[in-house]
Formats: C-alpha cells, structure tokens, sequence
C-alpha cells in the first residue's frame, strides 16, 4: 500500500507527467498496472449490471474490477473513472472506504448522481484526453486534411478521428473538446 500512497490527490496532469505519458491513447490498462493496481475483468454474474468498480481485497489493497462485456472504449473510460475514485475517494479514506460501484448512471456525465462521481467523470475526461495531447494530435489531423482537401475539416468529421485516435467515445470527446473551448 506504500508505494500506491504516493498517488492520493494526484491529478490526471500528475499521473501523465509522473509516468512520462506523452502520446495518445492515454491506456488507463497500463497506468493502473505502472502505479500497481490490480484491475480483473473476470465475468462476475452478480456485478453484470456494473461497467466498474473499485474495492479493497482481501489482502487490504484497492482493486478494481472492469466488466468485460462493455465496449473497449466505455472499458477504458471506466478504469479511468475508477482511478479518479482510487486518487481522490478512497487512498485519502482508506480506512473507512466502502467499495463503490459504477453503472451507466454514474459514469454519465449529465447524470452523476453526487459530486464524488461528478469529479469521477471530470478524471477520467483529463487523464485519457489531456488537453496538451489533445491540440498537438488534432492539430496534425486538420493540418493533414486541409493539405488534402485544401479546405477545413468538418468538426464532425474531426470528432471521430480524434476520438479515435484517443480510444474513446465520440460523445466523450465532443464533450471534452467543448470543455476545453475549442467547439
């Protein structure tokens, strides 16, 4: 648990500096392996309903389970969503944490039912879309068709790509891209 204590209250920016992560697609697989969560994707019948959820295992340390059957994309969302719980809910409450369970509602942006998974959802947004690695691939991909096309690209023909090429949602990177201000 000692060397996991290092990530509490980190933000999506520490992580990707701390881990040198400097290309898209941000895998959430691979940071939750580099900062030693285990993370199952068993096919658990009694959590099926769940996209994720994160707990203490028998052996006392944070675990977090990924249902299987969701698309990679929503899988990779989630486990993003699941270390922002790790980081701000439950290493700064070890002690008292309950294990929190994630379902479509909760991991809906326009949904969360409370300010944990609110702040959840926001993690998860700015640890797989950086906004730095956002701008420096999606200003190649317009550059590269306006060269093609010799006109602008569509931002819906953007939106795809960039999600694409950042493993996530169309709607999720849509939403980041207005966030950000720049649609």
């Amino acid at each position: 648990m000692s060397d996991l204590a290092k990530w509490e209250n980190k933000t999506p920016s520490d992580i990707i500096a701390e881990l040198n992560i400097k290309e898209l697609p941000v895998d959430p697989f691979d940071i939750a392996a580099r900062i030693g969560v285990v993370v199952k994707k068993d096919i658990d019948w009694e959590k099926m309903d769940a996209d994720g959820e994160i707990y203490i295992n028998e052996s006392g340390k944070p675990e977090i389970w990924i249902n299987p059957m969701m698309h990679p994309n929503r899988q990779n969302f989630t486990l993003a969503h699941e270390i922002g719980h790790l980081t701000r809910d439950l290493l700064p409450n070890i002690g008292e944490f309950k294990a929190l369970q994630d379902n479509y509602s909760t991991l809906q942006r326009n949904g969360a039912k409370t300010y944990a998974e609110t702040m959840a959802n926001i993690f998860a947004s700015k640890l797989l879309m950086p906004e730095d690695l956002i701008v420096k691939y999606g200003q190649e991909i317009v550059d590269e068709y306006k060269k093609e096309k010799n006109k602008d690209m569509p931002i819906e023909k953007f939106i795809p790509i960039i999600a694409n090429k950042a493993h996530v949602s169309a709607e999720a990177m849509r939403y980041r891209l207005k966030k950000l201000g720049i649609i």
